[in-house]
Parts: structure tokens; C-alpha cells; sequence
């Protein structure tokens, strides 16, 4: 092991982070910074010309973030700090947290660095991730910047002590705040207070926005000034969390174990479509690296402690479910297209259980073995949770997700470079399955009720058409002269028949009707799925 290397482990040791087993395996080893900030420095608050909202859950985000990608990565730094609540949450994280100052940011960086040019002389190409959430302020100069606990990064300093300081093969960022594409990819309108000259817009464009780092991919949310928003189901902000969903697998269309960017920007599409308020859907911007269109975010084949939940979704697994641990942090959303695979990558030896519409289904904890769908229980009298509480909870992953909405999204978007084969996953569902399985439209009860009234006029029908027939009956019985017996016998015949065939009628639609109400409703076909 080279001096640098030795140094950077020892500084990291010292200072903040966890350093999780090398990967001796991996070519392109992960390394991660990421960061969770609540608060607004006093410095900042009194320059900035805006007063921001009050964050309860940067901190979760940065610890749902970091729990996920520590074990992928070579090393993997934490800079928060945690209130109570979510020190009861994430009890293992405590003591690899350091706070989110400038300080501690620049010896993270510090130790990325020595670590990763050792990486690049043994012929490596390392990778980094930086996750920011927290505040996006303007400045009272109008300027963007991220803020940290002591200070702030605008983009200069984004730039300057983050992106040129990593020598990394690829650099992806993901930012959840106010301003974040300010900071990050600042839009020409929003950068240039005044007229340049060509040569000067050249330098500019090459030193002041992401043409200058090729290498660097960007996912952020939100833009201008929306907020970004938290969500106290989530625990969390809307956007981390939709993120997580689609980096554990929620997103894998192909089936590789490879998020890449187009994946990850249809995923979060789909996860945001159906929000009717405009106010709480996150504006995200997605920029894969310019230098490689398909550079993986994260790739799920280097996942350590982890397993597979797989399956189908077919009629019993389209509708949207959620993992959550036994101590409430909830892991991942999904909501997929019939057909398609599901494959998401969740902590071993750890108790999970998954949340559907009809139910719950505890997970047994798994030591890395793989969990089929097919296999669990839905138990209802779990359920406990409203699921139509609020625009978010009816507008998020309300679509569904799989080949063919990534296709049709990402056929639209000239920027995003497309996954080989995105059908490649999708498994052909059982008709029968489905046609057994498919819950009845709200319409199906209207027809019911038609069909039972029907029914029961019908049997009306045939009771007075009987009474007719039982007194013709008597009158015949009771003549001896022909013209009147034969005229009851008619009368009597005619009576059996509209009693016959009301009776027909009558039994044949609510025949009907009990099939259609007895087939089961949406969500509920099957209590052992």
C-alpha cells in the first residue's frame, strides 16, 4: 500500500466516515460524500434576501443515503447531525456522523482525493457520489449556494473544493434543495449578468458550468426558487426518497443491476406524474456525464450485505407497495407495470416488512439469499395506514413503472442516452392468473345491481304469472262444459309459460350477479401472495 493511501485511510479514520471492506474485485471502486443539513448558519440567514423553511429531515436523507451506498463503496463519508428522533432511527450511524461544516467537508475531500489517485495509479478508475439535502438560499447578492452548517457553498466553491478536487472516472451528484441546478448546472440566464464576448463566453462556459467537468453527471431537484419538499410519511424529502426507490432497482428497467441516468429520470417521471398540485411536484433536472450517456450511478452487482427481493407483477403485485424497516425508515417505493420484473436490492439480517393497499407481508431476514414476491404473506389485519390522506399520497408512484413507460419517456428526450433492451426484464403474464385476479371496475357493481333488480322483477313476474296459472288450473278442474275448460286450459298454459320463462329469467340473472359480486376486489384476490 503506497504512503498516500495509508494517509488518506488514517485521516478518514481520524476524522470523519466509515470505510467500509476494499473492493478488491471492482475496477471502479465508489467513493461517497454525503451530506444532510437542517439549518441555515446565522452568518447566512442575516445576508440572505429570503427567509428559508424549517427542514426536519436532511438529516434522514443523508443517513438513508449513506446506509445505502457505504456498502458499495471503498469509503464513504457522513457529515450530519442527528436529532434525537432520527438517532433512534438510524442507532448504527451515530458514530460514524461528523458534523456538516466547511472543515469537516474539506478533510473528506482531502481523503477522497489521496485515496483516489492511489486507486488510479494500480490501474483503477475510481467513481465518486455526492448527495447534498438540506437549504438552497440566494444570497443577498442574488447568488445560489448551498449551505452547510458554518458557511455555504455557492457554485464557485462547489466547483473549486468538490468537483476539481476528485479525481474520479465519473462524479454523479444528486442534490435535493432550493436552487440546487443555481449551484450545480447554472442555466445561461441565470449565470450571465451581462454581455460577454465570444471568447470570453467560451471561458466562461468552460470554467462556470458543467462543460468544464465532462465526467461529472447531475440529478437535482429543485430549480429557481419551488421549494424542495419533505413528506412526514417518508420521513424524509420527496425527491431523496423517490432517488433511493429508483437506485435500490426500482429503476432497473433492463435488469442488469445498473442505474443508469435515462433509468433513473424515467423512474422519478413516473413517480411524479399523477401529483395534481404543481406546487409539490419536485422539478428535477437530469445531466448524465457528457463524456458517457450510460455511466452507471450505482451498479447493485457490488452491493455488499444486501439481498434480492424478486418477482413479477402480475394482477397481484402492480398495485404500489413500500419496504419499511421495523424501525420506520422506509427503504424504497414501487409501483410497477404489469409484466415487469422487479428486482430490489434491500439490507440482509435486518426486519422488513412490505406495506400494500390490502395489507402487510413481514419479510423473513435474509443472509444475502434471495426472496420471491410469490412467496409472502399479505396479512390484513396488519393494515393500519390511510392511503388517500393527501395529493402526495394519491399522486406519488401512482404510475406505473417498466419498459414501456421508459420507452415512451425516454423516447422523448434527446439528452438521455437509453439502456440496450429495456423489455429484456419483462416477463409474459398468465391470462388466467390475470383474469382471475383482475378486480372489478367500479362499473362491474353498477352492472350487479342492474342485474339483481332485474332478477328480482323477473321473479315478481313469475309469481303472479304462477298465481294466474294455479287458479286457471282450478277453473279447468272444476267445468264439465268444454268452451269453459278449454278456454282455463289456455289461459292456464299461457301462465305456465310466462312463469316458466320469468322464472328463467329471474334465476339466470342472479346467477349472474352473484358471480360478479363474489369475484374479489382490487388488491384482495389472494391473502397468501
Amino acid at each position: 500500500m503506497t504512503r498516500s493511501v495509508w494517509l488518506a485511510v488514517l485521516a478518514g479514520l481520524a476524522t470523519v466516515g466509515l470505510h467500509g471492506p476494499a473492493l478488491a474485485a471492482s475496477n471502479r471502486p465508489l467513493y461517497a460524500i454525503v451530506i444532510g443539513n437542517n439549518d441555515v448558519p446565522a452568518s447566512l440567514a442575516t445576508t440572505t434576501s429570503e427567509s428559508p423553511i424549517t427542514l426536519r429531515y436532511a438529516d434522514d436523507d443523508a443517513g438513508s443515503v449513506y446506509a445505502f451506498v457505504r456498502q458499495m463503496s471503498q469509503q464513504a463519508f457522513l457529515l450530519t447531525t442527528f436529532d434525537s428522533d432520527s438517532q433512534r432511527r438510524f442507532p448504527t450511524l451515530v458514530a460514524d456522523a461528523r458534523p456538516p461544516t466547511s472543515a469537516e467537508l474539506d478533510r473528506a475531500i482531502d481523503a477522497l482525493h489521496d485515496a483516489m489517485e492511489g486507486d488510479w495509479k494500480r490501474g483503477r478508475e475510481p467513481v465518486a457520489l455526492v448527495f447534498y439535502s438540506g437549504h438552497g438560499v440566494r444570497n443577498a447578492d442574488g447568488s445560489a449556494a448551498l449551505a452547510l452548517q458554518d458557511s455555504s457553498l455557492d457554485q464557485r466553491q462547489f466547483y473549486e473544493r468538490i468537483l476539481a478536487k476528485l479525481p474520479a472516472k465519473f462524479t454523479h451528484v444528486l442534490v435535493d434543495a432550493c436552487h440546487a441546478e443555481a449551484v450545480v448546472r447554472p442555466r445561461d440566464v441565470d449565470a450571465q449578468s451581462e454581455p460577454l464576448s465570444s471568447t470570453d463566453e467560451q471561458a466562461y462556459l468552460h470554467d462556470w458550468t458543467l462543460a468544464r467537468f465532462p465526467q461529472v453527471g447531475a440529478i437535482l431537484a429543485s430549480s429557481g426558487a419551488t421549494q424542495s419538499f419533505e413528506w412526514e410519511p417518508y420521513h424524509g424529502g420527496v425527491f431523496a426518497h423517490e432517488a433511493l426507490s429508483g437506485l435500490r432497482g426500482g429503476a432497473d428497467v433492463n435488469g442488469d443491476g445498473r442505474i443508469e441516468y435515462s433509468e433513473l429520470a424515467a423512474f422519478l417521471a413516473a413517480a411524479n406524474q399523477r401529483i395534481a398540485d404543481p406546487r409539490l411536484r419536485p422539478a428535477v433536472v437530469v445531466q448524465a456525464p457528457r463524456n458517457d450517456g450510460r455511466a452507471a450511478i450505482v451498479d447493485l452487482n457490488d452491493l455488499r450485505g444486501h439481498f434480492r427481493l424478486t418477482g413479477s407483477a402480475n394482477a397481484r403485485w402492480t398495485a404500489p407497495f413500500f419496504v419499511e424497516t421495523e424501525s420506520g425508515v422506509r427503504l424504497a417505493d414501487i409501483h410497477a407495470e404489469m409484466g415487469a420484473k422487479i428486482a430490489l436490492s434491500l439490507p440482509s439480517r435486518t426486519k422488513l416488512h412490505i406495506v400494500r393497499p390490502d395489507g402487510e407481508a413481514p419479510l423473513p431476514e435474509s443472509n444475502g439469499t434471495s426472496i420471491a414476491l410469490e412467496t409472502l404473506t399479505v396479512r390484513r389485519d396488519l393494515l393500519a395506514r390511510d392511503f388517500a390522506a393527501s395529493s402526495l399520497q394519491s399522486g406519488l408512484f401512482a404510475t406505473s413503472y417498466g419498459a414501456g413507460f421508459y420507452e415512451g419517456y425516454v423516447g422523448q428526450r434527446i439528452d438521455l442516452v437509453p439502456v440496450p433492451d429495456p423489455s429484456a426484464a419483462v416477463a409474459a403474464p398468465s391470462l388466467r392468473a390475470d383474469l382471475s385476479t383482475v378486480p372489478p371496475a367500479r362499473s362491474h357493481r353498477a352492472i350487479e345491481r342492474t342485474l339483481l333488480a332485474g332478477s328480482l322483477l323477473a321473479g315478481v313476474a313469475a309469481g303472479v304469472a304462477g298465481g294466474f296459472m294455479l287458479a286457471e288450473r282450478q277453473r279447468y278442474q272444476s267445468t264439465d262444459l268444454e268452451r269453459p275448460a278449454t278456454d282455463a286450459r289456455n289461459r292456464f298454459d299461457t301462465a305456465a309459460n310466462v312463469a316458466a320463462v320469468s322464472g328463467g329469467v329471474a334465476a339466470a340473472l342472479g346467477l349472474v350477479a352473484a358471480l360478479l359480486y363474489a369475484r374479489p376486489a382490487g388488491g384482495q384476490a389472494d391473502a397468501g401472495n
